[in-house]
């Protein structure tokens, strides 16, 4: 079943939970600035849940990528 502009289903879904997603991050960080955390330790957090999120995915998608011999 494809969408009136040729989209799948699953694509919209993706879509719409990364921006739920984001929503909640941007709800987080306001409340968190609101209650008088440091802006940097917000940075902080930040970049390592990023660095957490993202290392496991390159290492699990580039596994399958042969080498240049």
């Amino acid at each position: 079943m494809a969408l009136a502009n040729g989209m799948k289903p699953v694509t919209v879904i993706l879509m719409l939970v990364v921006q739920m997603a984001q929503a909640g991050a941007n709800i987080f960080f306001k409340l968190a600035i609101s209650s008088a955390v440091s802006v940097h330790v917000l940075l902080a957090y930040r970049f390592l849940l990023s660095t957490a999120v993202m290392v496991p995915l390159a290492f699990f998608f580039n596994r399958q990528v042969s080498s240049l011999a």
